[in-house]
């Protein structure tokens, strides 16, 4: 899998967020140290207003896009470079947003995106334990092998070996 990653040519090596439908961060893990992402970027306060905030822009790029005219088939923001880090979105149907904090090369990671989501679906969605409200808003995910293969995924998708 990792000769697709590198087609792409994404490596993905700084974080994952995943923010539900609501706006909250339900789930985040930096790959890499402090040294990398920085000690503020790290903060447990830092993530989630970044995540509200990236959430509303979100939500605000689907609704002033130019086309389509249909506001749902609109994807909004998938990608947000900067000058250090790029942030990669994708948006489930479910309306569950995955945000992969990357190096400046990565502009599409769509195929991290798909193992990541089915990651989700069978161990955190399909876990007994793990509870949605009638909202369908879901607490924060502390599975310890959804972790575990999140970052397997990754390093398979860096080529690293474990």
């Amino acid at each position: 899998a990792s000769d697709v990653y590198k087609r792409q040519g994404i490596n993905a090596e700084y974080g994952l967020w995943i923010i539900n439908k609501s706006g909250q961060l339900v789930y985040n893990h930096f790959f890499a140290g402090k040294e990398v992402i920085g000690e503020g970027a790290r903060s447990g306060d830092s993530q989630m207003t970044m995540a509200a905030v990236l959430y509303g822009l979100h939500g605000m790029s689907r609704q002033i896009a130019p086309v389509p005219a249909d506001v749902l088939e609109c994807d909004g923001i998938s990608l947000i470079e900067g000058s250090e880090h790029n942030m990669l979105i994708f948006e489930t149907p479910t309306g569950v947003k995955f945000v992969i904090v990357a190096d400046t090369q990565t502009k599409d990671a769509s195929y991290l995106f798909n193992q990541l989501y089915q990651a989700y679906a069978d161990y955190v969605l399909k876990n007994p334990f793990y509870g949605l409200d009638s909202a369908g808003i879901g607490q924060p995910i502390r599975i310890g092998y959804f972790s575990t293969l999140v970052e397997d995924v990754v390093a398979s998708f860096n080529g690293d070996k474990k």
